[in-house]
């Protein structure tokens, strides 16, 4: 077919492509239209529109959540990029999202968070020039602001400081963790807590400082729910007087939650018998959350001068000595001062270790929703975990099922004495890598024919030791023929040899890094995984 040519002139040329131009114009109108009305979410007014959007924007610093709402179309691009109320939020984080929030919010932001610490220098570097720029060329009104959370090194502090500088209404949890000018801050410490210059009239709620503080005598201290003061990283304690720590708590009655960290009271001196007679008592009808890190007079002066009788959670950490550790302890729990919840029905009774290169150089123990962690000289590991058990163990509530232990080594009395005392012990769990006690297992032998077994409800045993001891297995035995025979083992590494053994004694057994196809031989549960170690 040969082509036709047809020669036009200028006006029938350009009055054609105005015809088609105008075309394509109508259709992009029905087109958008046709969007407009199949797209429920482009129909609902933009006040609306906004509220749901609001969702997706709380998650500002993920970029990845709301881009591809975004671009969704020109419609709710425009909706995002004019509603100041989307923009409540800057992590400085992203410097870039951080100055996008300044800029559309118009400085009327809700929270601020920055995380300058030295992990990432480039980073931080970043997160600083952000922070400047948006001190120097934007104006943040603070009006809305509820929300400043800034941790990084001492000197960081005029990186944000003019934040505090604007008239903060509505100001109500401030968090600033402060740490040591250098990279490897985490081996170092400040000779003095940073002393914060705050506005006297922020109407604050949550307050959590580290390595940092205010005036003692600051009304910033009165209407919390939450307090978090935190020193362990100052080189000396930090010391407040009586009066200044009476006059905070009494000045915050209305605490759900209350931390005191290397915070140590100077108290008079005071003998054995009036170490725990309370001078004035503050009552917290509202604390639920209480931990402490001092030594342990001080600790126990504190819970003897505080009535907390709603609390489910006490952390308590002090540093003990071999020849002190049962006043130590009795400081701590003197006359079962303790609200009754705590322990009302512990279900896990758990004590394991903590320390590195390992040597021990901590004890931490878990009774019902108390946690304890005995810190103590490594040279002493042996003696003073006895010392500490010996005192611990009595304060273990009857109700408790499960016993997680990394320490076995008390005598056949002691063990009789505490399982007498906790006839509803189901479970006992081991993570030592080495062989347990065998005190244990003749305290757990029945001792005769019409004698009482202890722990009549025992069904379940793991243990980490490669070897089962003759006192074990005799126990096993023992405890099958009276009636109160073990239902469920479970041994890590053990010799193939002994499965066959074990299999007598109990009526579920269960090995980790045995083959499947002696497990099957023999009728034992195998893991779907290996595994090597037991979490506590």
């Amino acid at each position: 077919m040969v082509p036709t040519f047809v020669k036009t002139d200028d006006t029938t040329l350009k009055k054609a492509e105005n015809e088609v131009a105008a075309v394509l114009v109508h259709l992009k109108k029905l087109l958008r239209a046709k969007n407009w009305l199949r797209s429920p979410l482009l129909r609902l007014p933009i006040e609306i529109i906004v509220h749901i959007l609001s969702y997706i924007m709380q998650d500002a610093e993920n970029s990845s959540v709301w881009r591809p709402i975004f671009s969704m179309c020109y419609h709710i691009h425009n909706i995002i990029c004019i509603s100041p109320e989307l923009w409540r939020k800057a992590d400085f984080m992203s410097d870039r999202l951080a100055r996008l929030a300044f800029e559309r919010s118009h400085g009327n932001l809700e929270v601020i968070t920055a995380d300058l610490l030295a992990r990432d220098e480039q980073r931080n570097e970043q997160a600083r020039n952000s922070l400047g720029f948006c001190r120097d060329h934007l104006v943040l009104h603070g009006h809305r602001l509820h929300t400043l959370e800034v941790q990084g090194c001492s000197s960081d502090i005029t990186s944000f400081s003019w934040i505090l500088e604007r008239p903060l209404l509505r100001l109500r949890h401030v968090k600033i963790h402060l740490f040591p000018d250098c990279k490897g801050w985490r081996d170092l410490s400040l000779s003095d807590p940073v002393i914060l210059e705050l506005p006297t009239d922020l109407p604050l709620r949550v307050l959590d400082l580290r390595n940092a503080t205010l005036p003692w005598s600051s009304n910033l201290f009165s209407g919390l729910s939450e307090l978090h003061l935190d020193f362990v990283d100052c080189d000396s304690l930090v010391e407040i007087s009586e009066e200044d720590l009476f006059g905070i708590l009494e000045a915050s009655p209305r605490l759900e939650s209350l931390s005191l960290l290397q915070l140590i009271p100077k108290i008079p001196a005071m003998n054995d018998q009036q170490q725990h007679t309370p001078t004035r008592v503050v009552k917290f009808t509202n604390l639920t959350s209480l931990e402490l890190d001092s030594f342990p007079m001080l600790v126990g002066y504190i819970l003897a001068h505080v009535d907390i009788p709603v609390i489910d959670s006490l952390k308590i950490r002090g540093e003990f000595y071999l020849w002190e550790v049962e006043s130590s302890i009795e400081h701590i729990f003197p006359n079962d001062r303790l609200p009754s919840q705590l322990f009302s029905n512990p279900p896990i009774f758990e004590v394991w270790p903590d320390g590195g290169y390992g040597i021990y150089d901590a004890l931490k123990v878990n009774i019902g929703s108390c946690h304890m962690q005995f810190d103590f000289d490594m040279d002493e590991s042996e003696a003073i975990y006895g010392a500490i058990m010996a005192c611990i163990l009595p304060l273990v509530p009857p109700s408790a099922t499960t016993l997680r232990l990394d320490y076995s080594d008390l005598d056949e009395e002691e063990w009789s004495d505490f399982f007498w005392a906790h006839p509803e012990v189901r479970s006992i769990e081991f993570s030592k890598q080495e062989p347990v006690s065998e005190s244990l297992w003749d305290a757990l032998l029945p001792p005769g024919p019409d004698a009482t077994t202890l722990c009549p409800k025992l069904e379940s045993i793991t243990l980490s030791e490669q070897l089962p001891s003759l006192s074990l297995l005799s126990c096993l035995l023992e405890r099958k023929n009276a009636g109160a025979g073990l239902r469920h083992l479970k041994l890590w590494a053990v010799g193939d040899r002994w499965v066959g053994i074990l299999r007598l004694f109990v009526e579920e057994l269960e090995v980790i890094n045995v083959p499947d196809e002696l497990m099957k031989r023999w009728g034992c549960r195998s893991p779907p995984e290996v595994e090597h170690e037991v979490e506590i």
